[in-house]
């Protein structure tokens, strides 16, 4: 999907790789290039339970979320814009394999916002997926952001406790590498991981 004007839709993209009754029906291994999808009242691409995908240079301003890949794994965000989004930039509960690369992050309520959540019905559905771990994030820029980086254990869209079907494994190995931080009310909160660098 290249040099796609997708502006003020209920969603820019919109990729669901499971379906109500929990079947896989697998969104991988798309390329998303050049594409603005800014505006949104809710997401600018949301695609979740995919895998291998890829964003780049890409708009994702002013929505309430930029990207929103909960229980997904394996794509790259590389050289987007993702600006003044409402609650984050990038909203994922339970990704893993994600490399956050070269991404302008300016104004958002948070920058990076990941989490961890059980909910018992994905257990069998996608048994992998059973936290935030193994994410590299490197040569971001954020700037003015309320929260730049947010990695929290068993929360509710990643902003508040929820535990009502027990744990899920501590967040763990998420490397954060050579980002600029400038201006954000927080750069980096950390609760309940384990194993991050």
């Amino acid at each position: 999907f290249r040099r796609n004007f997708a502006r003020l839709g209920g969603d820019g993209f919109f990729l669901a790789g499971l379906t109500s009754k929990l079947e896989p029906t697998p969104c991988n291994d798309n390329l998303f290039e050049e594409n603005d999808a800014s505006w949104s009242p809710n997401i600018a691409f949301e695609a979740t339970f995919s895998r291998g995908n890829i964003y780049r240079n890409n708009y994702a301003d002013n929505c309430n979320y930029g990207f929103w890949l909960g229980f997904s794994r394996d794509n790259l965000l590389e050289n987007n814009r993702i600006g003044r989004n409402r609650q984050a930039g990038i909203a994922v509960e339970n990704g893993i394999g994600m490399q956050v690369r070269g991404n302008d992050f300016k104004d958002n309520g948070h920058g990076i916002l990941l989490w961890s959540k059980r909910i018992p019905e994905f257990d069998t559905a996608v048994p992998e997926n059973d936290t935030s771990r193994d994410w590299l994030i490197e040569h971001n820029t954020f700037t003015g952001n309320r929260k730049a980086i947010r990695i929290a254990a068993d929360q509710d869209h990643g902003l508040r406790a929820y535990t009502p079907h027990g744990p899920c494994p501590p967040p763990r190995n998420h490397t954060l590498r050579e980002n600029t931080f400038t201006e954000n009310g927080v750069d980096v909160e950390l609760l309940g991981v384990d194993e991050n660098k």
